[in-house]
């Protein structure tokens, strides 16, 4: 079997952001189903099961969203205990995560970084660019919460690249 790569949208369409340029959330106003909720534990667990059964050599996961961050640290601790679980083959596991970087805890800040995610941080440029288009539900700036995720978890060690 290859390695397998897979992308996973564990909070389906949900996002705490309304940038004025998304296509996604415009999208969700067209679908049968706009929003399928969060990934249970059980979906969660079915799906590491049988991808680490069908790859060889090794496995990444990449979370992107909607918003990922907002299944929470309990999605994230599962999916390491189920890895560690169903992980008899040794394969080797990398996890990324697209994030908008507004408002994570800092204990899923923490655990993401102890578990060596790759973060991508959706960040437009200046403030003054990033604030025009990348606001909250009420209309709020992002920038200066942004960069309060960004800078930390490249203080505490973490990979992080830039998407703007």
């Amino acid at each position: 079997m290859p390695p397998v790569t897979l992308m996973i949208k564990p909070s389906s369409a949900s996002c705490n952001l309304r940038c004025r340029y998304c296509f996604y959330f415009d999208e969700t106003d067209h679908r049968e189903t706009p929003n399928y909720g969060m990934m249970t534990s059980e979906t969660l667990e079915k799906l590491i099961r049988r991808a680490i059964a069908f790859a060889d050599g090794e496995l990444s996961l990449v979370f992107q969203g909607g918003e990922p961050s907002l299944v929470g640290l309990d999605f994230y601790q599962d999916l390491i205990r189920f890895e560690e679980m169903y992980n008899t083959k040794g394969l080797a596991i990398h996890h990324s995560i697209q994030t908008n970087g507004y408002d994570l805890s800092d204990e899923l800040l923490q655990f993401l970084i102890q578990h060596h995610f790759l973060f991508g941080i959706s960040l437009d440029g200046t403030s003054e660019t990033h604030d025009r288009y990348r606001v909250t539900p009420k209309g709020e700036r992002t920038f200066k919460t942004v960069k309060q995720t960004l800078d930390p978890s490249l203080d505490l060690g973490g990979e992080a690249n830039v998407l703007c």
